[in-house]
């Protein structure tokens, strides 16, 4: 028996859809399992890109270890120096650099030759030198210490990258690659720290901002470019600023490389650091590298790259104190834009110094062991 095209179908093989409340429930039931799945793929992306930061850390331990192998077993790092420690006015005279654009400069300190010396690499390597828009020509600025976010300027021979590669920044630091983006003077309004011609809650200058785009995502430990032990004189180099996460000067001719072999303990001891904890979440929540709650990766002198607990590594020194083995720095952080980072440089407490502060220096231990008693250093 055969059943003509105007006989009704029989059972529900036949239906040809969905009735309104069946469609509804399942839009629902999709709906639900989306976000029921939303959290457990953004914390699988988060721990890709946390990954992916190891693997760029790993990748800067080995250009390290080659430049050292190829520069006398000293750390990567800014190696101009300046007047002699006994020069000054009207005394011994230091070398003169050639910093491009025909212009040549003879540093007063080892800190000035090192900041000429970043703009003498970043104009050579980008070419915004000579006869370029005077506003987007690369300038030496002279009022900071590049030492510790741009650490990996003079390893580009050793990288074979631009200086904007994303290697030396964490995927989960998005500024810091949309930073990488904007190198043009006409789109300074559109970094994300905003109009170059604020002083504050910004970038203060356009000298800044011009360098920034090569900046990045990793510090570099303070003793990889100036001594761990107290001078003759009974002090350290370099402090901590009160409230800050900057340096105070005390001997600007204490900023040159050191040599890996003073490092006693290269699997306990970093070399490079996050300065954010990116997996707290993006903008603001971001929490600075010292801060207890933070978890930071990390590259050890042993060319390890892990992720470590701030809480799990060693508090560091005061340099302003180092003798007394509680002292720990006033570490804050200052930020240069409220709207991406908190200023923590008001809170009451302070952060130890971690990372950056090692007690000890390159001799001290930051993780996997207690602290090297130092106070008869």
């Amino acid at each position: 028996m055969t059943v003509d095209d105007h006989t009704p179908c029989a059972g529900s093989c036949c239906r040809a859809g969905f009735t309104l409340t069946e469609a509804a429930v399942l839009v629902a039931g999709l709906a639900l399992g989306a976000a029921l799945l939303a959290p457990t793929l953004g914390s699988m992306r988060t721990e890709s890109r946390l990954a992916g930061s190891r693997d760029n850390l790993r990748q800067l331990g080995e250009a390290h270890a080659a430049y050292s192998e190829a520069n006398s077993g000293f750390i990567a790092g800014f190696d101009w120096e300046g007047r002699p420690a006994t020069g000054g006015f009207g005394g011994e005279s230091g070398p003169e650099y050639d910093i491009g654009c025909g212009v040549f400069r003879e540093p007063q300190d080892n800190l000035e030759a090192g900041q000429n010396q970043l703009g003498a690499l970043l104009r050579n390597a980008t070419g915004r030198c000579g006869h370029v828009d005077p506003d987007r020509k690369i300038v030496p600025n002279l009022g900071w210490v590049p030492h510790r976010r741009f650490g990996h300027i003079p390893l580009l021979d050793w990288l074979g990258a631009s200086p904007t590669n994303p290697i030396v920044v964490s995927p989960l630091d998005t500024h810091q690659l949309d930073f990488q983006k904007y190198t043009r003077a006409e789109f300074y309004p559109d970094l994300p720290g905003g109009d170059p011609d604020l002083t504050f809650g910004s970038f203060s200058d356009d000298v800044f901002v011009r360098l920034w785009p090569y900046a990045s995502s990793y510090q570099t430990t303070t003793y990889a470019f100036s001594s761990g032990r107290p001078t003759s004189s009974g002090f350290l180099a370099i402090e901590p600023t009160e409230n800050a996460t900057q340096h105070r000067v005390l001997d600007a001719n204490g900023y040159r490389p050191q040599l890996r072999q003073s490092v006693r303990f290269p699997a306990n001891k970093a070399l490079l650091f996050e300065e954010f904890d990116y997996s707290q979440g993006l903008g603001s929540q971001g929490l600075y590298y010292a801060d207890p709650l933070a978890s930071v990766n990390i590259l050890a002198f042993d060319g390890s790259a892990r992720r470590i607990a701030t809480v799990d590594a060693n508090p560091g020194w005061d340099p302003a104190n180092f003798r007394d083995m509680d002292a720990t720095p006033e570490l804050r952080y200052r930020s240069i834009d409220t709207r991406f980072f908190p200023d923590d440089s008001d809170r009451p407490d302070p952060y130890p110094g971690y990372y950056k502060w090692t007690r000890g220096g390159l001799e001290g231990i930051d993780f996997g062991a207690g602290e090297i008693n130092t106070s008869e250093w």
